[in-house]
């Protein structure tokens, strides 16, 4: 230890300093991946993995519900004033009255990790502060690529490069419908700010794979994924009465749900050239607990 090393960074005190204090980058966004069937290993040590994080101990499952229905609580007593009131807005330059009926164009914006989504809800005022919203949001996506991978193996006595064809494909559906009770907490002429909480209910379906071929032998990887969430939502957001009868809303919140997932993969190796052929096929299925934000979504809402 006095004369030799074995850190494997060698003797440069720069190169050991470098690295103590520079990081590895950003976290890779995994959902964007398309495993091939050489990276097999590490899809197989993904599964376990990704179950133990949706599979929660019972404890901490009951008392996560436990806060959100604590917090759904105070907001159906915080809003039992304004159920008491007989307001109908008389006198207000706006459409929030008693009775009245809104249509909402829905729209949640591409962002890192999500795909964009579009949607339609209607809105039933039961006073001028509380509102009953229910409605859908759907999102879909597909893409297609194909390229190449330059593979550069350095050994002691040679180097090896290996240049690989790439083709991959992806068809992802998502489909949330929702039930939510609007309270809001402040509300001016053109100018208002709420707070919304209910059910929902989302179907999450995924097709993907990947084609990999090296000097004749093809490697093909397929999967599929279909994913039932239940649970609550709990958000906050303005609203801008523009006119009296249009208006644009933002929102933002988070989930909580109850999840049950099944995941297929398969993967097949052939290569012609000696003949051998190789079959895979993993069938997992798993439940959990997940506790999320949830994107933005901006709304332009017509009333009647």
């Amino acid at each position: 230890m006095k004369t030799e090393t074995f850190l494997g960074m060698g003797r440069s005190f720069v190169v050991h300093d470098t690295w103590a204090t520079e990081s590895e980058g950003t976290i890779y966004d995994r959902t964007a991946e398309h495993l091939g069937y050489t990276d097999r290993g590490i899809i197989v040590l993904r599964h376990p993995v990704v179950s133990a994080a949706h599979t929660s101990h019972p404890t901490t499952r009951t008392a996560a519900w436990l806060a959100i229905s604590v917090t759904f609580a105070g907001v159906l007593l915080g809003c039992s004033p304004a159920l008491a009131q007989d307001a109908t807005g008389e006198g207000s330059t706006n459409s929030l009255r008693s009775g009245a009926w809104a249509l909402e164009f829905d729209v949640q914006p591409s962002l890192s990790g999500y795909y964009g989504a579009a949607g339609v809800a209607a809105k039933r005022h039961l006073t001028t502060r509380s509102a009953l919203r229910f409605g859908f949001l759907v999102a879909i996506n597909h893409s297609d690529g194909e390229g190449t991978r330059h593979v550069d193996m350095a050994f002691p006595y040679d180097t090896t490069l290996t240049t690989t064809r790439i083709e991959n494909d992806s068809d992802r559906r998502d489909v949330s419908l929702f039930l939510h009770f609007v309270r809001y907490l402040g509300v001016g002429d053109r100018f208002g700010i709420f707070l919304e909480a209910g059910p929902t209910v989302r179907w999450k379906s995924e097709e993907y794979g990947s084609v990999d071929t090296y000097q004749g032998a093809t490697y093909r990887y397929a999967g599929d994924r279909d994913s039932w969430n239940y649970g609550l939502d709990t958000d906050v957001g303005f609203e801008w009465l523009f006119s009296r009868r249009l208006s644009l809303a933002g929102r933002y919140g988070i989930s909580a749900l109850l999840t049950d997932t099944d995941y297929t993969d398969a993967y097949d190796f052939y290569n012609p050239n000696d003949g051998y052929w190789d079959h895979r096929l993993d069938i997992v299925h798993s439940d959990g607990f997940n506790v999320q934000t949830t994107p933005a979504v901006i709304s332009l809402t017509a009333y009647f």
